[in-house]
């Protein structure tokens, strides 16, 4: 597991997350008339459910990527550079669930 770019997957994870979310809210918009309620059993591609095992991936992702205490890539991407290093014995915050982390992460490479 050496020189595994974990940071990248989790945010590849993200990604394929939100469109497998945007991809069912399509095919929703999608249902008219008829067809209303269409998609609500998509028991073959059940887009919902991958979405889902994408963002379940990405907390695996995160226990082998980030520190014990998960808060390195919160700080990557939430701190300024120069508080980057420092250290408080009580810390307010509270740590950011995966999605709210990649928002984070997401907002940074932009």
């Amino acid at each position: 597991m050496k020189n595994e770019n974990w940071k990248e997957a989790f945010v590849l994870l993200g990604d394929s997350a939100e469109l497998y979310h945007s991809a069912n809210s399509e095919m929703r918009l999608s249902e008219h008339g008829i067809w209303k309620g269409f998609y609500e059993n998509d028991c073959f591609s059940d887009i919902k459910h991958s979405a889902y095992m994408a963002e379940k991936l990405m907390g695996m992702v995160r226990e082998y990527g980030d520190n014990a205490r998960h808060d390195k890539w919160y700080r990557d991407a939430v701190y300024a550079e120069e508080d980057k290093g420092i250290f408080l014995q009580l810390v307010l915050d509270n740590h950011m669930t995966d999605r709210e982390l990649y928002k984070a992460m997401k907002e940074k490479q932009e």
